[in-house]
């Protein structure tokens, strides 16, 4: 989920590295980063820092997935 003016940018980038992670294993701080890289570069309304928090009930969500594909 991504929000604010590079909500598409930086959906559209995790859509792209979703599309190749099974090949390169990345942390999720590390997808972010690179997800967040997109609307930095192709964005005058966005920039850095970004604070990054991870939540207990979503790192469940995710491994839940993680384990169904």
């Amino acid at each position: 989920m991504s929000v604010g003016s590079g909500r598409e940018l930086a959906t559209g980038a995790m859509h792209a590295l979703e599309c190749v992670d099974y090949r390169i294993k990345l942390t999720p701080q590390e997808k972010l980063t690179i997800d967040l890289s997109a609307p930095t570069k192709f964005s005058a309304y966005v920039r850095g820092p970004f604070i990054i928090v991870k939540t207990e009930q979503y790192t469940k969500e995710i491994q839940l997935l993680e384990r169904t594909v």
